[in-house]
């Protein structure tokens, strides 16, 4: 088609982008929620913050969960839903039709489940972030299009609801339907905020172009001065070839013409001498650029993983009594009894947010201030030394509370569990010294909500800080 790629941008920061544009003017903190097939985003947005985490519910899992009660198949269950689905609503009957209730009773149930993940966040956001309570909300995806949604989260959350409107300050085109474009604007917010990045400033900057994709973007503003020189270099050759051929057949006044013509082009050479200087400069820019765009991925790569093995002990684990453990959700109950044959089996609901992420270890300066020693500058958990490359980090967690209270280990076994999945991870040691646990872990109480965790983890390929030139 003769397009290239310029940006791939984030469905959270593009989400954010579109909000900013069209409504910028609210006052207080807005939360908008984007259901999606598969996730729903949930975006905190105060003035210029926001606050973003991503939810692993959404429209699909009530078409998977009404399947499999109806005994139809995926799509015909999808149709189905989207006919005659609705999210049921309290104090009203559920419809005759026995198909039609058991659908609008696992929307409400898998609705009821995204509530309460949502209320958690919005918490967390409260009295861990220090942000101020939500005062309005806004549905955006096509998840959201079931019927009674808005109402649902209505009553749920007490708050003014409406459907995000992501062209409502953006002039349209005489050809679009708007009578078909009210049914569906919910669900374009991020194509608006990923075009609006090309016509506003000040937005949310995320682009997840590969390296090489942007450097032939780079080469390619560049390419014209290139070719310019080499334009202007080869009209000097041709032009002093030119002007020694006419010498060898003139008269002593022919040389001095020719000597006074070559003074002007004097001036040219000059120029092009400054203009080659320049274009050095500019290369050592772009290879700067372009080391710094490589450690950017870096870290992206890190946060990634981190975010993955969090993902795979949420929303729910299996607590095992006898044997004492906990199991992810990647497996049916009778497959954790066939293995384990422990005596019970119990769910947990569980939560966890990176709190922090750096390469000096907070914990074994505690440690040794307990014993009365003193970090000294260059040790582990020290001062940063000038060390080149970065070979272990150190997260700190803030993790849920494991209800209900099987026993008083429960929290220490969640943080075990943790570690175990980090060194199952690619980007990880798969080693218990390299990749462990810090510190102790309190036992809590059945009241406590949350519990805070370090973990050390050794990265398998360490970063290296140095300039790619040598220079630190």
């Amino acid at each position: 088609l003769g397009l290239k790629l310029s940006i791939v941008d984030g469905s959270a920061a593009a989400l954010r982008n579109a909000f900013m544009h069209n409504y910028g003017e609210l006052e207080g903190c807005s939360m908008l929620v984007d259901i999606g097939a598969k996730t729903t985003n949930v975006i905190f947005v105060d003035g210029g913050n926001f606050f973003v985490r991503s939810i692993s519910l959404g429209a699909n899992s009530i078409t998977q969960e009404f399947a499999g009660e109806s005994n139809l198949d995926w799509q015909q269950a999808e149709e189905y839903k989207k006919q005659y689905g609705y999210v049921h609503l309290t104090n009203t009957v559920e419809p005759a039709d026995p198909y039609q209730a058991i659908v609008v009773r696992t929307a409400r149930q898998v609705m009821t489940r995204l509530h309460q993940q949502i209320d958690q966040t919005k918490q967390y956001y409260v009295t861990q972030r220090k942000g101020q309570q939500p005062v309005r909300l806004f549905l955006a995806g096509m998840g959201s299009s079931m019927t009674y949604t808005a109402e649902f989260f209505m009553e749920k959350f007490n708050l003014p609801v409406e459907f995000f409107n992501p062209f409502r300050n953006i002039e349209l085109g005489p050809e679009v339907d708007r009578n078909a474009l009210v049914g569906v604007a919910h669900g374009m917010g991020e194509l608006a905020g990923l075009g609006l990045r090309t016509t506003s400033v000040g937005l949310t900057d995320f682009n997840l172009l590969p390296r090489r994709e942007k450097i032939s973007r780079q080469i390619e503003k560049r390419s014209p001065y290139v070719i310019a020189m080499l334009f202007c270099v080869g009209l000097v050759f041709f032009v002093y070839g030119a002007q020694y051929k006419s010498v060898t057949g003139k008269q002593e006044q022919a040389v001095k013409d020719l000597e006074a013509q070559l003074a002007e082009h004097s001036q040219t050479a000059n120029s092009m001498v400054k203009a080659k200087n320049d274009l050095d400069s500019s290369k050592q820019d772009t290879e700067k650029v372009e080391r710094l765009l490589r450690t950017r991925y870096i870290w992206i790569n890190v946060t990634r993983a981190i975010q993955a093995v969090l993902e795979e002990v949420t929303p729910e684990i299996y607590i095992l009594t006898g044997p004492d453990q906990l199991e992810l959700m990647d497996k049916t109950v009778a497959e954790i009894q066939t293995e384990f044959q422990p005596r019970s089996v119990t769910n947990a609901v569980t939560a966890v947010w990176l709190e922090s992420l750096t390469a000096i270890n907070p914990f074994a300066a505690a440690e040794k201030v307990e014993f009365g020693e003193g970090a000294e500058e260059g040790e582990e958990g020290g001062m940063a030394g000038t060390s080149s490359s970065i070979e272990t980090i150190f997260i700190t967690l803030t993790a849920k509370n494991i209800l209900p209270r099987e026993r008083e280990t429960l929290n220490s076994q969640f943080a075990l569990l943790l570690a175990k999945r980090f060194r199952a991870s690619p980007m990880f040691e798969d080693s218990e010294e390299a990749t462990k646990v810090m510190g102790s872990v309190p036992p809590g109480e059945s009241t406590d909500r949350w519990f805070k965790l370090g973990l050390q983890l050794k990265l398998v390929h360490p970063i290296q800080m140095d300039d790619m030139e040598g220079s630190p």
